[in-house]
């Protein structure tokens, strides 16, 4: 018998870039607090050289919330496996879940460049499937665990209580390269794939961002109050892909040139600003929802959301989504 497939909504936590301290720690907080009771069971905390430790977050998170699990974005040039899984251990012994990972294998050859690594594309996602296979036997073993790779080894260091089934986390990888879909594929991972266009195409979680209102002018007078355009943090930008051997990177700069994107619904200005990580979808809670459900058609049942910019944003987003879903389960179904 198969089981029905249910909806999975992830939000983002907001960068700690260009914010004060007390006022990080508020927006963390809010915006946990907010996916929340919107019913989000996860939330994405970024990690580069220029962020906060998305650990020391992930813990704001989980002290302060009773469900919500962070999503801690990891890299090996950070940290070494079993120094990632001692801390996902302590913290689901600590709170009673523990926390997801996105494994990143670093996309900025700048930051990579200014810690001494020199390691190729392909060759940082191998790395990547050796340190997340550590990490997966670290949490899943009772005996000491033995490991021999090529970027890793390991001889039975001291044994961390292995976690329950239930416990366990989950693994993310954003899958746009060949060699990221691999990764993914060989850890049991989690695929992340980035809107580039509003075609329909199957994949296991989209990433994109939702600014839906009543109307479709009102969606866009929010989209572009919260987001106005930015000459100087857009040239910032440009020098930064210039640094990127991202292919998500890459395809998103791609559809804001306007090369694949020919939605009037799919806006990459906040990307091209460096205000966000991914495209938004903007439009009238009717239109937004109806692209949502052709996602939701080719199989895509977990969505992983950008940071909301308030709490009424983060209600307009469910009434959205909400709509696509009761459309997606029953086709025959008049709204949406």
């Amino acid at each position: 018998m198969t089981s029905s497939p249910e909806l999975r909504l992830l939000s983002s936590c907001p960068d700690s870039a260009g914010s004060q301290p007390d006022e990080y720690s508020r927006r963390v907080l809010d915006a946990a607090r907010w996916a929340e009771q919107a019913g989000h069971s996860a939330l994405l905390v970024h990690s580069n050289n220029h962020l906060s430790d998305p650990w020391v977050v992930a813990q704001m998170v989980m002290h302060e919330t009773k469900h919500i699990a962070p999503i801690v974005t990891v890299q090996p040039l950070y940290s070494h496996p079993y120094a990632v899984a001692k801390k996902v251990a302590t913290l689901a012994q600590q709170y009673g879940r523990a926390p997801h990972l996105n494994l990143a294998s670093g996309a900025y050859r700048a930051d990579l460049l200014s810690l001494g690594d020199t390691t190729p594309h392909d060759e940082r996602y191998a790395r990547l499937v050796e340190f997340g296979k550590v990490v997966q036997q670290l949490l899943r073993s009772e005996d000491p665990v033995v490991f021999d790779g090529n970027f890793y080894r390991l001889h039975k260091p001291a044994a961390l209580a292995p976690l329950g089934r239930l416990q366990q986390p989950n693994f993310f990888v954003c899958a746009t390269s060949e060699a990221g879909r691999d990764a993914a594929r060989e850890l049991g991972a989690t695929t992340v794939h980035h809107v580039t266009t509003t075609a329909a195409t199957a994949t296991q979680c989209i990433r994109l961002g939702v600014i839906a209102r009543e109307t479709e002018e009102a969606a866009w007078d929010a989209a572009h109050a919260r987001f106005p355009v930015n000459h100087a943090t857009r040239f910032a930008h440009r020098l930064d892909l210039a640094w990127s051997d991202s292919r998500s990177q890459a395809e998103l700069q791609a559809a804001a040139d306007g090369e694949e994107n020919g939605s009037p619904h799919l806006w990459l200005t906040p990307f091209e600003n460096r205000q966000a990580h991914c495209a938004y979808v903007v439009g009238s809670h009717a239109d937004v929802a109806q692209q949502v459900r052709r996602w939701m058609d080719t199989g895509t049942h977990t969505f992983l959301l950008d940071d909301p910019g308030s709490e009424s944003d983060l209600e307009h987003t469910r009434l959205v989504f909400e709509r696509a879903w009761k459309r997606h389960c029953s086709p025959l179904a008049v709204s949406a």
